[in-house]
């Protein structure tokens, strides 16, 4: 095949705006690149891949009303868990696209009764490249007639957010390597480090829902949530240290700690939390649970009114929250909590930090798709100990899905 008769076929083929093929050749096989004006692409791929059938090229019609991209392990399991109707039994209908790749789709009904239907895929890997690769993909090929969405996991701020609150992106925007950088080696940023920063935002009309759907429907999406809230590490942390203050005191008066009737019930990780506790200092011994002179200073300090335990209590007692903020997008996993206050310095409000949302807005930019929106759940801090927290990963999934469904359910079609 010549590249004449490429260039015929890839003319067939769908594209999003301002965008062009660009053909190349190397070692006897021809590649192709799609680029657009601002300078986004989808990397070189062998022309076999585009390779399609009339019957296979982009429908003359919207075939879907919302398209939602999943990235991380756990996002698009929790999602196939949101169904239609109060005995939730119709599943999730597995399709495949044009590149023989899986996908879901599923109808639901809004509040005023005018049903949707929602298609969903696997970016099948992290990351803003195969998000944006996957998204172009399915985007040319069931043309979304309303929305392009994203649910799932994020790191949060906490001095700002909880883990388990659902962060709807009110803008998204790419965090600079070099920001990146600098944080890591604790060195002073460049001026200009954010000059290049290009945020989409979400739509205001949706903007405005986001704040009254929290302050008036939370109990719409809670409840449908699958997975009950777990515990967090720093919660069970000052619980146990106080448990074993307490009866290093007063053994009389109070139990062993490993044999509280409460301790499956306020500290059920309490074999890892002891682990942690002696890897911290706070104890002596694993067996025995003896508070080193650092781990009574711990317990003290959570003894006082208006300290860290006394908050912890509070948010264990509350729902999950729905919070509007700006979402930085980052190129790999973030283990330095110092990143939210350099980027609070330039982008005010930032409270979640993930690896793929920038390519959501960037691909309903460029698409022309009328309305897209991100809601990422707090599943860590970004901090170096964000491992410990790793049961709330199911939880934070699951709230992500369950609140845009019923966020849609809603506001779709008002």
């Amino acid at each position: 095949m010549s590249e004449s008769e490429i260039g015929d076929h890839l003319s067939n083929l769908p594209l999003a705006q301002n965008s062009r093929f660009l053909i190349s050749k190397a070692n006897n096989r021809f590649f192709v690149e799609v680029c657009s004006d601002n300078k986004t692409s989808v990397p070189v791929t062998p022309y076999s891949n585009f390779k399609r059938t009339n019957r296979q090229s982009r429908p003359k019609y919207n075939s879907v009303d919302v398209l939602i991209i999943t990235a991380a392990d756990g996002e698009q399991e929790a999602l196939l868990k949101c169904r239609d109707g109060k005995d939730d039994q119709e599943p999730w209908k597995q399709k495949q696209d044009n590149y023989k790749l899986n996908y879901w789709e599923h109808s639901f009904t809004c509040e005023n009764g005018k049903s949707f239907k929602v298609a969903t895929a696997d970016a099948r890997k992290m990351g803003e490249k195969a998000t944006r690769e996957a998204a172009f993909r399915l985007v040319s090929q069931l043309r979304p007639s309303q929305c392009l969405a994203m649910v799932g996991i994020c790191a949060g701020w906490q001095e700002a957010v909880n883990l388990g609150d659902v962060l709807v992106a009110e803008q998204v925007f790419k965090i600079d390597s070099e920001l990146l950088r600098a944080v890591y080696n604790e060195q002073s940023l460049p001026k200009d480090v954010y000059k290049n920063i290009k945020p989409y935002d979400l739509d205001f009309v949706w903007s405005d829902q986001v704040k009254l759907y929290h302050k008036r429907y939370i109990n719409d999406w809670t409840d449908t949530i699958k997975v009950e809230k777990p515990k967090s590490y720093e919660y069970q942390k000052y619980w146990l240290l106080e448990r074993i203050y307490e009866h290093q005191e007063n053994s009389i008066k109070y139990p062993d700690p490993e044999k509280h009737e409460d301790l499956d019930k306020e500290c059920p990780k309490s074999g890892q939390v002891i682990e942690y506790l002696k890897k911290e200092g706070l104890i002596e011994d694993e067996i025995t649970l003896t508070l080193t002179d650092k781990g009574k200073k711990e317990v003290k300090k959570s003894l006082r009114r208006g300290s860290r335990i006394q908050e912890l209590r509070k948010q264990e007692k509350e729902e999950s929250r729905v919070v509007l903020c700006p979402i930085g997008t980052v190129d790999k996993v973030q283990e330095n909590e110092q990143i939210f206050d350099d980027v609070n310095k330039h982008v005010r409000g930032t409270y979640g930090i993930e690896m793929e949302a920038y390519a959501i807005g960037e691909t309903a930019r460029e698409y022309g798709i009328k309305r897209w929106i991100v809601a990422k759940a707090v599943s860590d801090y970004a901090d170096k100990h964000r491992g410990r927290n790793k049961h709330f990963r199911e939880y934070a999934c699951q709230a992500s899905a369950s609140f845009l469904i019923a966020f849609l359910k809603k506001y779709l079609y008002v």
